[in-house]
């Protein structure tokens, strides 16, 4: 959602691409990144400009552009509607950013909790302890 609201503002033509990265299972992440390389080949050479919805540990995004700079992007930008400073455990940081939030669980507006909850049109915390009682 968050990447349809940017676009609509956007006044430039743009090529689109939606790669899923993901790197977390239920609530954790399993320390391996996972996307379809081949589906970004074409992109050596060309201005590129990541909208992410999170970045949380920065790990997945952190492996995300260095392959992404390995294939020769010209340029990388990273716009990002949700950073959590207290949970980096890599140098990364965002171009463009919306707000940064404590250590929580959020859904909605896109983000989800295994698969469910990405067409709440806003953030919610996700309440944990009413998962687990």
């Amino acid at each position: 959602m968050f990447a349809s609201d940017l676009l609509r503002e956007w006044d430039q033509s743009a090529d689109t691409r939606f790669i899923k990265v993901s790197s977390y299972e239920d609530m954790e992440s399993t320390g391996k990144i996972e996307f379809n390389r081949e589906a970004i080949l074409d992109l050596r050479g060309r201005d590129v400009i990541i909208v992410e919805d999170i970045i949380d540990t920065g790990q997945t995004l952190h492996e995300f552009t260095h392959y992404l700079k390995s294939i020769g992007v010209s340029s990388l930008r990273i716009a990002c509607l949700l950073l959590k400073p207290d949970k980096l455990i890599r140098d990364v940081s965002a171009d463009y950013l919306g707000f940064s939030i404590p250590d929580l669980f959020v859904i909605g507006y896109g983000l989800d909790f295994n698969n469910s909850a990405r067409n709440l049109n806003s953030l919610y915390i996700l309440d944990e302890e009413e998962l687990a009682g």
